[in-house]
């Protein structure tokens, strides 16, 4: 019998099928480890990671700290560490002893919180120690330095966690692993600010841009290109987005190429959107949508795209993180 498949939606977080190991608080039913056995079965579908290649990975310096470099730097903030010593806490060039001294007196703040459960998850589960202390962080740290070697994807990835294919969003293409799959960012080409930006895109591939029209088809020879290279997506944000206006995105571009001043950035940038959306249906590509936290949330939100997908019938949309914290409206969107 195959194995079932199941899609895990995250922002960088690590997803183990393991089954967890019970402590003396936790004792499960029968019928929980029924379910936990055929959990840990399950072949996994990551549909987002912000991960690089791995020869850029095993490239890294890498010790206890890196598991604390990317969302818990909010709940450390929030707990009162500067954002200077927190800088300071992830860079590896500063010596281990010293970023250890950062971190202690903060961790027991943030332990406990979701975003630091993967980093001791990750530490339980990839190198074998139950806890981060005074008495093991030296020691974590040159575990993972031993582990970061070629292979380190698949050990992790394809062995431990059963991912078989991960959806990946780091602005590249160039992935060396059959299973990473890259996302590429839509505003790469929808978010136009000078005539200097225009010129670069059109030097890259090759092309004169004269008018707006020129530069939809900049666009699309560049999303083309993306797709040749493995990306099978573009990704966006829930955000404002008016109904796309031409003959003022006309004026805006054509101010943009004369200097910029008094350009309406937001009116080209909209119809710019709605026009990609469009060439991503024609090339069957989904748009990603981040309708969720790690923005500002006052002007993020899933009800944005309400009027936006309507517009575009033929394109496959993927609303990510359920629109955290609005997940109520993202349901009944959905």
């Amino acid at each position: 019998m195959p194995r079932p498949y199941l899609t895990v939606e995250g922002g960088c977080g690590i997803f183990s099928t393991e089954i967890p190991q019970g402590g003396p608080m936790m004792r499960y039913s029968s019928t929980e480890e029924k379910l936990l056995e055929f959990m840990a079965e399950i072949e996994v579908i990551d549909a987002h990671e912000h991960l690089p290649p791995e020869r850029v990975r095993v490239s890294f310096k890498v010790d206890v700290m890196t598991l604390f470099s990317h969302y818990t730097r909010t709940d450390f903030i929030s707990a009162g560490m500067s954002p200077q010593d927190y800088e300071r806490m992830i860079n590896p060039e500063e010596p281990l002893e010293e970023r250890w001294k950062i971190f202690k007196p903060f961790f027991k703040f943030i332990r406990y919180g979701s975003y630091a459960r993967p980093a001791l998850i990750a530490v339980k589960e990839f190198y074998g120690f139950d806890d981060i202390t005074d008495d093991n962080y030296m020691a974590i740290s040159e575990r993972m330095m031993a582990e970061n070697t070629q292979g380190i994807y698949k050990r992790i990835l394809w062995d431990k966690c059963h991912i078989r294919a991960v959806l990946t969003q780091a602005g590249r293409t160039d992935y060396d692993l059959d299973y990473l799959i890259p996302l590429m960012p839509m505003d790469t080409y929808a978010s136009v600010r000078s005539a200097e930006e225009v010129e670069k895109r059109a030097e890259n591939l090759n092309v004169q841009v004269r008018d707006l029209d020129d530069y939809l088809q900049l666009a699309r020879k560049g999303i083309e290109r993306w797709k040749s290279e493995g990306a099978v997506g573009l990704k966006t944000r829930a955000q404002p987005n008016d109904p796309p206006d031409r003959k003022a995105a006309e004026e805006a571009f054509k101010k943009i190429l004369n200097g910029g001043k008094g350009a309406n950035l937001k009116a080209l940038y909209d119809y710019l959107v709605n026009e990609i959306m469009e060439i991503c249906a024609d090339l069957d590509m989904v748009v990603a949508v981040h309708a969720g936290m790690w923005g500002d949330f006052r002007v993020l939100d899933p009800k944005h795209m309400i009027p936006v997908f309507p517009r575009h019938p033929r394109t496959r949309f993927d609303l990510y993180h359920m629109g955290m914290p609005w997940v109520r409206d993202t349901g009944v969107i959905g």
